[in-house]
């Protein structure tokens, strides 16, 4: 079927369509990237932290979505217990005002974990913000 839909693209790149052969391997790049994710979303389901940080970092590279590649990486990393790169992920996702909660929620979780109440206080009082 991906040799049938190449050999379209590029008959129709011959024809003088410039793009249907860009078109056809960035479409087969996204889906790689949803495949991915979905597989890390399913891995963090089952409690495979490390396999949904694999997973998180392929579709990372796949998908130029941040927004959804880093909550999955988040999430994974913590599962994982790589609590450092999860908390420079929430941190990425406070730039974002569609994942903004869901960074302070999470470092305010990690807070809590650590004791640091402190801290946690001034987060949740940014979350109800």
């Amino acid at each position: 079927i991906y040799v049938i839909g190449l050999l379209v693209a590029f008959l129709r790149f011959i024809n003088g369509d410039e793009t249907a052969v860009s078109r056809y391997f960035t479409r087969n790049r996204e889906r790689r990237g949803i495949e991915a994710l979905g597989d890390g979303l399913i891995a963090l389901a089952g409690g495979e932290g490390q396999l949904a940080l694999a997973k998180a970092q392929r579709a990372e590279r796949l998908l130029d979505r941040p927004d959804l590649t880093n909550l999955l990486r988040a999430q994974a990393a913590e599962m994982a217990g790589d609590q450092k790169m999860a908390e420079s992920t929430y941190k990425a996702l406070l730039q974002d005002d569609r994942t903004r909660f869901v960074g302070v929620r999470g470092l305010l979780r990690q807070k809590l974990d650590a004791g640091d109440t402190v801290t946690a206080l001034k987060l949740a009082e940014k979350a109800f913000q």
